[in-house]
This record gives C-alpha cells, sequence and structure tokens, in this order.
C-alpha cells in the first residue's frame, strides 16, 4: 500500500475512534492504556465471570426450540459475545496516551563587561598577558601582531573584547550557534540582552524567531539569527559593575532551559552588589561552569587623578575664597605633574588659566598602589561683579576645574579622572543679617562673634537685656529693634531726639536667639506692627531662623502673647504645643548628652553638609558634641525638609515619629528655619580652628540670603538641593510659586517642564518633557486672616540623572499678563568608581572559574573557546491530552449494531 493509502486509512481510523489528529504528529508516540484497569486478583474474579457469562450463553442458545437452525443457535451466541466482550472493553476505558518527546539543546550565555574601566588603555607590562593579547589580535590579520607592536597600539579593553566577538567574521559566534542556543549580554550594573540565537542544526542557518526573555530595563527583544547582521559594538559606559546581579538575571532569561555554560569577557573589577563567588557557588550547584576571558594587565598604570576637590557653593563679590584638591598618583615615580586651576564662565567655552603648582612625584618602593598624595589649595581672587559692564547686583555662576598636566615622563593613561570641576555661584553683595537675642547666651555671643568677623556678613545685633544707654554690637549698629517693613520713625532712647530707621527689608536674613516677649526694658518690641512687617519680610525673600532656649521660647509662643502668635504660621514646623511642653519642663534638669541624628535629607543640603560625600559628613557629625537641652516640634508643615531629628523616644511628635530639633521651608520667595536646640557653641571644641562650628553658621547664611540675593525671583522659584549630581541620582526639583502670584494664575494639577543637557564634548541634547505635580498642602486654602501668612504652591518632580553634562531646567508659568519662565542649572558628573582601581582582577578571574568547574582562559586561548564547551542535548517528554478509544460514536454504533442484528435474527426464527 502506498503512502497515500496508508494515510486515508489512518485518517478513517481517527475519524471512527474520535481521535484529534492535531494531536497524533509524527514525533508523538502513542500507547494503549486501560483507565479504570483493576487489580489482578480484581481482574482474575472479573474474568472469570466474563467466560461463565460466555459459556452460559451457548448453552442457553443450544437449548433453544428446534425450530432454530443449530447454525442460527451459534451465531447468535457469538453475536452476544461479540456484544459482552465490546461492553467490557468499554468499561475497562481503552485510551491512546499520546508523549512528545522533545530534544533540547543548551544554552551559551556570553557576558561582555560594559562598564568604563573597559575604555582603559593598557600598557601591557605583563609578559604573559601581553603575549596572549597580542596572540588574539593576530587571529584573522594577515600580519601577525608582536608584544610590541600591542603595546604601541594600546588598544581599549573593549575593543580588544570586541575583537574577540567579531573576528573572521564572528566565527566564534558561529561556532556557539553549532553547540545550541547562545545570547550575547552587556552588563555594568544590570545585565542587557544584545543578541540570541536559536539552535541551528548541521548547516542549517536560516534565521528563526524565537520568543526572548527581556532582561533589566530593555523594553523589546534583541535580534536573533545564526549571528548578529553587524559586528557587535559596546560603549563602556556602565557606571558601576555588578557581577552577580548579571548573572542571575543572565541565568533567568533561559526560564529553565539547560545551561552548557557562561563565559564572562572583561578586567573582572567589581564594585557594586553581592560577591560574585556566592553566585558562583550556586552556578555550581546548578552544574553550570563559568568560563572567564581576562581583558587587561594586571600591573598598575601610570595615573595621576584629583581623587577630590572642595570649593564653596555661593560667595560674595570683592571677597576671596579657597578651593581645594587632593592630587593622587601611581607608577608615576620621579615624574613631574602641574596642577592647575582654571575659571570658565557657565555657558562659555574658553576656559581662564588663574593658577597652577608644579609638583614633584618622589620615588616610592610600593609601585601597587596609591604611592602619592598631595593636597593642593589655590587662592581664587575675588571677583567684583559690580565693575562687570554694568551688571550690578546680578550673580554670575563660573565653573572651577582643577586640571592635572603631566609634564615628563610616561604619559597618564587614565584622562578620564585628570580633572574636577565645581560650580560657584559669586554674589554681589554682602549678607545684611539682624540678630535678635533675649539674653546674652554662649549660643549668641558665639555666632555674634564668628559674624562680625567674617568678611561677606553685615552684621546688626540687638540684644533685649543691654542697656538702651549702651552701644548694641555688630559691623553696623542699631538703636532700635526695626518696627516696620519699610524705613520708619522712632527716638533714639540715648539722645531723645527723633530719627528715621531702617526697616527689615534693608536685611537679608534675622537670626532669632530664644527672644524675649516683654523684655523689661522695652515691654513693647514684638507688636503686631511687628509682626506684619516680618510676614512681609519672608513673603518678599528675607530668611528666618528661630533658634529655640529654654528661657524665654515658652513664653513667646503662648497664647498669654497674642502678638507673638504670627510666627508660628512663618516657621517650618508646628509649636502650637509648645508652651504646655516647657510648663512641663520647669524645674528639669538636662544633664543626659543626646548624639546628633540627622535625617537622610541633611547629606545634600546646603546647611548640614561637612564634606563633599555623605559618608564624610556623617563622620563629621558622629564627632560633634551632642545636645542637651532641646524643643523638639511634635511635626513638620507640609513642604518642609528635616534635617535634624531627636534621637530619644521621650521627646517623640505625632503618631510616634521623631521630633523634629531643625527644619527648613519656603514661604513666599523667603526660607525659614527652625533649630530647637541651643548648643552648637559646644562644637567649636573639634576641628581645627572651630571650622565645623563657622562652617554650620556661615552656610546658614548662605542658604537663608539666597531668597534676597538671586534677584527679582518673587514670582517663583525652583528649588534643588544642589548644583552637582552623580549619574544615577534622584534629582528633586521643586518650583515655589508666591501666593501673591499664584492670586493671578488658574494652577492646574500638573506643569509641564523641560531640561536641556549639554554634554561635556558640547554636544546638546534634545529637550526632555516632565511633569511637575502639585504638592498638597493642606493649609493652602485656608481663609488668610490678619496675621497670617499665605504659604506658596509647590510643584514636584523628580530627574534621575542619567547623561553627564551641564542641565538647564525650565518651566513656563501659566501667567496672564506675560509669559514668565523660571529656569535652573546644575551639572551631572561621572562617578569615578570605575577608575579607582583599574586593574585587571587575576584572583577574582581564576575564582569564578575553578568554583564552577569552568576554565580561566588568557585572550589568546579564548579563540578556540567553542571546542572547549561540551553542550550535551536534554531529551524531555511532554505529556499531550489523552485520546479515549471509548467514547466515539463508532463504538456506540457497534454496540447499537450487534444488539440490532441479534434481535433481528431472535424475530425472524421466533425466538423469544
Amino acid at each position: 500500500m502506498n503512502d497515500n493509502g496508508a494515510t486515508a486509512l489512518q485518517d478513517l481510523f481517527y475519524k471512527m475512534f474520535g481521535i484529534d489528529s492535531s494531536v497524533m504528529t509524527d514525533d508523538a508516540q502513542a500507547t494503549l492504556v486501560w483507565d479504570s484497569a483493576v487489580g489482578s486478583w480484581v481482574l482474575f474474579v472479573v474474568l472469570f465471570v466474563f467466560i461463565g457469562l460466555i459459556m452460559g450463553t451457548f448453552w442457553l442458545y443450544r437449548r433453544e426450540m428446534k425450530v432454530c437452525p443449530p447454525k442460527i443457535k451459534i451465531g447468535l451466541a457469538t453475536i452476544r459475545t461479540l456484544t459482552l466482550i465490546a461492553i467490557f472493553l468499554v468499561l475497562l476505558g481503552p485510551t491512546l496516551a499520546v508523549n512528545v518527546t522533545q530534544v533540547k539543546k543548551p544554552w551559551v550565555i556570553v557576558l561582555v563587561d560594559n562598564t568604563l574601566s573597559m575604555t582603559v588603555q593598557d600598557a601591557y607590562q605583563d609578559e604573559r598577558l601581553a603575549g596572549e593579547t597580542a596572540a588574539l589580535l593576530s587571529h584573522g590579520r594577515d600580519e601577525v601582531i608582536e608584544v610590541a607592536d600591542l603595546r604601541q597600539l594600546q588598544p581599549s579593553r573593549i575593543e580588544v573584547a570586541q575583537w574577540l566577538l567579531n573576528r573572521n567574521d564572528q566565527e566564534l559566534l558561529r561556532d556557539l550557534s553549532r553547540l545550541g542556543n547562545y545570547k550575547v549580554f552587556e552588563f555594568a550594573d544590570t545585565a542587557r540582552l544584545r543578541f540570541s540565537r536559536p539552535a541551528v542544526t548541521g548547516d542549517d542557518e536560516a534565521e528563526t524567531d524565537d520568543p526572548l526573555t527581556p532582561v533589566a530595563d530593555q523594553e523589546s527583544p534583541a535580534p536573533s539569527g545564526v549571528v548578529p547582521s553587524t559586528p557587535l559594538t559596546f560603549d563602556a559606559s556602565g557606571t558601576s559593575t555588578n557581577k552577580a546581579a548579571a548573572i542571575r538575571e543572565a541565568i533567568a532569561s533561559v526560564r529553565g532551559d539547560p545551561i552548557a555554560a557562561i563565559v564572562i569577557i572583561g578586567d573582572f573589577r567589581n564594585n557594586e552588589g553581592d560577591d560574585p563567588r556566592d553566585v558562583a557557588d550556586l552556578a555550581e550547584q546548578m552544574r553550570i561552569p563559568i568560563h572567564t576571558v581576562a581583558i587587561g594587565d594586571t600591573r598598575r598604570l601610570p595615573d595621576a587623578r584629583i581623587a577630590a576637590m572642595a570649593a564653596p557653593e555661593k560667595v560674595w563679590g570683592g571677597d576671596p575664597f579657597q578651593i581645594r584638591a587632593v592630587m593622587e598618583a601611581v607608577g608615576m615615580d620621579g615624574q613631574r605633574v602641574r596642577v592647575n586651576l582654571e575659571k570658565t564662565e557657565l555657558g562659555q567655552t574658553n576656559p581662564v588659566h588663574i593658577d597652577s603648582q608644579d609638583i614633584q612625584i618622589p620615588v616610592s618602593e610600593d609601585m601597587s598602589r596609591t604611592a602619592f598624595r598631595r593636597n593642593v589649595e589655590f587662592s581664587a581672587p575675588p571677583l567684583e561683579l559690580e565693575d562687570d559692564e554694568g551688571r550690578d547686583g546680578e550673580s554670575r555662576r563660573y565653573v572651577y576645574s582643577v586640571r592635572i598636566e603631566t609634564l615628563d615622563g610616561p604619559p597618564d593613561q587614565f584622562p578620564q579622572n585628570d580633572m574636577d570641576s565645581r560650580t560657584v555661584e559669586v554674589l554681589s553683595q554682602k549678607a545684611r543679617v539682624l540678630i535678635i537675642a533675649g539674653s546674652p547666651t554662649w549660643e549668641y555671643r558665639t555666632v555674634r562673634g564668628l559674624f562680625e568677623r567674617d568678611p561677606s556678613i553685615n552684621l546688626s545685633c540687638w540684644l533685649q537685656s543691654q542697656d538702651p544707654q549702651m552701644r548694641q554690637d555688630g559691623n553696623t549698629p542699631i538703636n532700635t529693634l526695626p518696627q516696620a517693613y519699610r524705613d520708619f520713625a522712632y527716638r533714639d532712647p540715648i539722645s531723645g531726639e527723633s530719627m528715621v530707621g531702617e526697616g527689615l527689608s534693608e536685611y537679608d536674613v534675622i537670626i532669632m536667639f530664644d527672644p524675649d516677649p516683654a523684655p523689661t526694658l522695652d515691654p513693647r518690641q514684638f507688636t503686631e506692627q511687628w509682626n506684619e512687617a516680618l510676614e512681609t519680610f519672608v513673603r518678599e525673600g528675607g530668611g528666618l531662623l528661630y533658634v529655640a532656649g529654654p528661657k524665654f521660647t515658652g513664653r513667646f509662643l503662648s497664647s498669654a502673647f497674642p502678638d507673638s502668635n504670627g510666627i508660628l504660621d512663618v516657621l517650618p514646623v508646628d509649636l502650637s504645643d509648645a508652651p504646655s511642653r516647657e510648663a512641663a519642663n520647669l524645674g528639669r534638669r538636662f544633664n543626659t548628652q543626646y548624639p546628633i541624628r540627622l535625617t537622610a535629607d541633611a547629606d545634600d543640603h546646603i546647611v548640614t553638609r561637612m564634606a563633599g560625600n555623605a559618608e564624610d559628613n556623617r563622620s563629621i557629625w558622629r564627632i560633634l558634641p551632642g545636645i542637651y537641652w532641646s524643643l523638639a516640634a511634635r511635626q513638620a508643615m507640609p513642604g518642609s525638609i528635616v534635617l535634624m531629628e531627636h534621637p530619644s523616644a521621650e521627646f517623640r511628635g505625632v503618631d510616634g515619629n521623631p521630633g523634629v530639633l531643625l527644619a527648613s521651608a519656603q514661604f513666599g520667595s523667603g526660607r525659614t528655619m527652625y533649630m530647637g536646640f541651643n548648643s552648637s557653641w559646644r562644637w567649636r571644641r573639634v576641628g581645627e580652628n572651630h571650622e565645623y562650628f563657622d562652617r554650620y553658621w556661615t552656610q546658614m547664611v548662605r542658604f537663608l540670603t539666597e531668597g534676597k540675593l538671586v534677584g527679582d525671583q518673587r514670582r517663583a522659584q525652583i528649588l534643588m538641593d544642589r548644583d552637582e549630581y552623580k549619574i544615577g541620582d534622584r534629582i528633586r526639583v521643586r518650583l515655589s510659586i508666591s501666593p501673591e502670584q499664584a492670586r493671578t494664575m488658574s494652577l492646574p494639577d500638573s506643569l509641564p517642564a523641560t531640561y536641556v543637557v549639554t554634554r561635556r564634548d558640547g554636544t546638546v541634547l534634545p529637550p526632555s518633557r516632565i511633569d511637575m505635580e502639585m504638592q498638597r498642602d493642606g493649609r493652602q486654602d485656608r481663609p488668610v486672616a490678619d496675621g497670617q501668612m499665605e504659604r506658596p504652591t509647590v510643584y514636584e518632580a523628580v530627574i534621575i540623572a542619567g547623561e553627564p553634562g551641564d542641565y538647564e531646567f525650565a518651566v513656563d508659568l501659566p501667567t496672564t499678563d506675560r509669559a514668565v519662565r523660571q529656569t535652573r542649572g546644575f551639572t551631572v558628573e561621572v562617578p569615578r568608581i570605575e577608575f579607582e582601581e583599574p586593574t585587571l582582577d587575576m584572583a577574582l578571574w581564576r575564582d569564578l572559574a575553578e568554583r564552577t568547574n569552568g576554565m580561566a582562559l588568557m585572550p589568546g586561548e579564548a579563540v578556540e573557546l567553542a571546542r572547549m564547551i561540551t553542550a550535551p542535548t536534554v531529551s524531555i517528554t511532554i505529556p499531550r491530552a489523552p485520546q479515549r478509544l471509548w467514547d466515539s460514536w463508532f463504538t456506540l454504533a457497534l454496540l447499537g449494531t450487534l444488539l440490532t442484528l441479534e434481535w433481528a435474527f431472535r424475530k425472524g426464527y421466533k425466538l423469544m
């Protein structure tokens, strides 16, 4: 019978027994099973009964009437027997069990290090690595690359990795495709799929569409085929290396399919996440070998770098300032370098040379570590903005850069870390500060002394307990406490003459040290008029700091002095229960020193930032003396930033949250702060020449002054924690719209904003759009009554710093009178962790292979990688839907036919 006939009979059989032909494919194996089969002894009983029924059937038909011929009797008995057999088989449930056996080709996973350390151009001082790398680069070339040629060429590590994958028309990838499936990933802090090859057999290299598992943040599957249609290239831009995460994600991407091997190509530096050796142990348990291919050099290359840089964020015009840097050098013994200080106005491209220092690096006995470290300090000349082309009163931003220049010997191999920059804003006037103090406490006296000596501050003081006949302290002494926002008339307490004094509008910052609400010498200092002037002062851009104290704060905030209650609406914290809490503390001795506890926001806030990074900042605050007396606020007001909390549960606030000791907020165009302790003067004991105390209070003035000194920004302000960020940072941007401006606009729930990035090479990227969402205040919609302070409308957005360069953030206000665009600039820098230790880590290269029974390969050996991998196939049996033979129209028709046939014969021969 030919194939067509056999197929026709097969189709007929499937139709008779109701078998799904789509299940019975060519690779399917069918086995007859009995769904209702019984045990052996039960089966013996059933067969005994069944045979008895058959014998009884023949015995009964033999006794039929003689009118029925014997042959008919035998025929009827046979029909009845067949019927019983059919019923018996149906009861046993005959079923075809269908299974399909699939042969799965294993995966080979290739991971390529795509971090910044792969941009290093090694000098190949290690002879073995130099020879192996030269051997790799010689494969597929007409000419042989010698070690001397390699040292002359100095290819980057990522170029060597690309040559391994792309040489000879991607020969390595073609060899891997014949082993089974393979995937190529690039990885930094996570893995990203670049190419996937479904398995091919023999010479079959037709492209196949295969569903892939997206990895990490990949939005669409990588292309598939035998090899990539174009050579694989990598940009080596990752800022950190997390090998453990990359291995885990690569294993997860195959969804449980067998893995023949994992191949890692790179310099085996790891600076983030778990120890890759722990993941290697997991791979060994899964019987997945890891083969490692070393790229790079084990010897430290000549490298001089700027390890740290510090510069003030804001300086006042006419004041000199210091710029400090730390230069480190390794592998440059006996060489000379020059450290240059340059200045560039933001938005310009031509740097101006300011100063330089030549440094002779001494000879060190240890070439394997940082052998030389030098602190470099420059005195930046003062900038007089008022003399610059009529731009009087404006602030300007400059980028100050410290750059290393090699003067002799081998060149620096890591130019990426030769320069560091800081943005400095130069303000055109000094900060005018007014201090109001209830008594001459240690806090008042130490801060007053600091401000009087600071050339960037013009200080006036009003000590309430001082005799009116005595001169007040400060650079600019005053004769009376200002009672209005503008100039006002008063009588001189000494001469008795009528005079006109300066109002609060002449000051940039007001600092209140535990003020006395009703001083004996002049009980009507804090009048309703003064409260109104203070609110106007803050709304118009002034800065206010309230420092609590144990002597007067409770009474000052008490309802017994209603004229003082206006300040409760201005402060960034809720102090409504302060009088009752202070009354409960009467007679209590505060002898316990509580440690300072900063919040996460404090690391980036100008007031509490003592060092350039969070770890150093925290270390400094840990060594500062703690706090004794304090008045911790029960909670911060909406929109405020909490910088310091009380560490003791005894001083907790609302809902069990820590009490607030230091907080800041934006009100109108101005800034306010609350300081719930009075012992910062103790910090003068720490550091050289009490720099931490000085820095805290100087930065406090800088922060509070900004609202007045940045120009006419009273319609709205874009607020940020700092001006410089690192790639990967979350940048929180706030837009604060003053109450006056908000009343002229119809404000939606969100406002569109844009930011433009200018890369370091001058390339300007297309604008990116982001929505700023309105922050609900809770108090914002409250009716405004006399003595109450309206709060600003605040919008907020978060940007993830993803591209190094200069950023300009802009948002257009929906005004009705004229278009108002608010802008703010900041910079994003590349983290330097990839260049801190850029040499090839041979220990990790070896450990990952040995722990998993893999091979640690040199670059020249890697060309034979595919021949070294064992890729056994795995057979998997997959059951398909069982096909029940008894549950079909043919079975029913057969039983009906047999019973009908017996009935017809019996009727024809007149049988019972």
